[in-house]
């Protein structure tokens, strides 16, 4: 089956269409319940990535603890010597790395041994908890001015002065 008339059809990315056609797996066939899976948001590619993530981390991970947000941290089992040990994580839903916090990507990349914890001296009572980044949600910052907050700017002040170049 062509790999752009499947991708067409189905509604899949060029990707998903070239597995399908590669290991044969028909979406009229006897695997309807397939379908649903393949169509989502989740291409089917990135959901076989994520199915190895899990196998790692049944067989060969440790968990280290979990964060607000829910993402729990992993790190390798067994860990030959003169290796560094490999550290994961693994997303509560959508996999979305600014849903990381400072205390979490210190320990993933081998900044400190251990996460900072909520009682650190390097910890401020101005700081502001962790955030994920919140760019195309409904909560993303949109400064005055911006066309979807009506796209009106306040007047200049007086302390601006437009460059002019001498005539």
């Amino acid at each position: 089956m062509n790999q752009a008339f499947l991708a067409s059809k189905s509604g899949l990315d060029i990707g998903t269409a070239a597995f399908i056609t590669v290991f044969g797996i028909s979406l009229s066939g006897p695997c309807p319940a397939l379908m649903p899976m393949l169509t989502e948001n989740f291409s089917f590619i990135r959901r076989l990535s994520q199915l190895g993530t899990l196998l790692q981390t049944r067989f060969y991970g440790v968990e280290e603890g979990r964060d607000d947000f829910g993402n729990r941290y992993y790190r390798d089992r067994h860990t030959p010597k003169g290796v560094r040990e490999k550290r994961w994580v693994v997303y509560a839903g959508e996999p979305e790395a600014s849903k990381v916090p400072p205390e979490w990507h210190i320990w993933l990349h081998h900044t400190a041994a251990a996460p900072i914890s909520g009682q650190s001296p390097f910890r401020q009572p101005w700081q502001k908890p962790h955030q994920p980044n919140m760019t195309g949600t409904e909560n993303a910052y949109l400064p005055p001015g911006h066309t979807l907050e009506g796209g009106k700017r306040d007047k200049a002040t007086g302390d601006y002065e437009a460059w002019r170049p001498e005539e």
